[in-house]
């Protein structure tokens, strides 16, 4: 059974003709946000550095760039 401390988290919901203790974690998922925020924070920062940098050194190359290194005549359709 749930002891009284417990039982203040679960809230009993009738879910056809059984009942069901649902947890009630609002308090407790609003302080896990709080925590977690700062760390996807960093992590997302950390991210875009990551990105910028992948950006700087991959080579760009154009559908006309790749036909001249394949031997193709380029063609630019209006």
């Amino acid at each position: 059974m749930i002891d009284r401390e417990a039982a203040a988290y679960w809230i009993p919901h009738l879910w056809g003709m059984t009942v069901v203790w649902v947890a009630h974690l609002a308090v407790i998922a609003s302080e896990a946000k709080q925590s977690i925020a700062p760390l996807a924070e960093a992590w997302i920062a950390s991210s875009l550095s990551l990105l910028a940098m992948t950006w700087k050194l991959t080579p760009r190359l154009s559908s006309v760039t790749l036909c001249e290194e394949r031997g193709h005549a380029a063609r630019l359709e209006p």
